[in-house]
Order: structure tokens, then sequence, then C-alpha cells
């Protein structure tokens, strides 16, 4: 028992950490342009393990005397985690609709094919002959 607070004291710490490094992690994904399911998902991951972290580091203050865990909640908490997850989805929408935007302006490289070398080789191909619809297309009716 005599090791319980140390110990529920040092994992708010590391999950403190871990949710720091996740942001940073956002921050790089960002900077490098990765694919928006990354980002997605690691943004998603930091807003959980930051809930995570909050949770925890409420009930380790409530152990610890520090608060009233349950006026805490009333009075503070849950109004606040309401507004900043409705803050959280806003900005993931914005981030996803922008990232779409970009992401439809710029062609890849099969978009400049299929444009480029795709459409002249399809428009020079012969157009089918009646008889030959007839003897190798099956009758819809």
């Amino acid at each position: 028992h005599c090791f319980r607070k140390p110990a529920r004291l040092t994992n708010v710490l590391a999950m403190a950490a871990a949710v720091v490094s996740m942001g940073f992690q956002v921050n790089e994904d960002f900077k490098n342009d990765a694919p928006t399911a990354v980002k997605v998902l690691d943004i998603i991951n930091v807003v959980a393990a930051g809930i995570g972290f909050g949770a925890e580091a409420l009930a380790v203050a409530g152990e610890l005397g520090v608060i009233t865990l349950s006026e805490f909640l009333a009075g503070a908490v849950i109004p606040v985690v309401g507004v900043v997850m409705a803050i959280v989805g806003m900005i993931i929408t914005l981030v996803l609709m922008f990232e779409d935007q970009d992401r439809d302006a710029e062609d890849t490289d099969i978009d400049t094919w299929v444009k480029g070398t795709g459409v002249k080789f399809v428009n020079q191909l012969p157009t089918p002959t009646t008889a030959w619809k007839n003897q190798h297309v099956p009758s819809t009716s």
C-alpha cells in the first residue's frame, strides 16, 4: 500500500509524456504531408490518450485529497469536456475538408497517364460495327 500513490503519480506523469509525444507525432504528420488516414488516426490517438490522462490525473488528485472529485466533475469537467470535444471535432472536420481539396487539385502519375496516353489510345480504337456487336454482345432484352 505504501507504493500505490507514488506508482499512480508516476503513471500520470508517463501518460502526460505519452500525450505530448503523440502530439509531436501529429505535428510531424502535417509537416511531412502524411496520408489523411494517418493524420486522423494519430489525432484520435492523442484525443483518446488525453482523455485517459485527464481521467487518471483527476482520480489521483482526488485520491491525494487535492480536490473533491465529485464536486470537480459535476461543476467543471463535464461541461468543459463537451465543449472541447466539439471543438476537436470541428478542427478535424476542417483539416479533412482542406486536405481533400489539396489532394483533388493535384494530378497523380496515374491521372496524368490516363488523361494523356490512355485517352489517346482509346480514341484511336476503331468503333465496333453493328454486326460485331450483335455477334459478341449479349442482348439485354
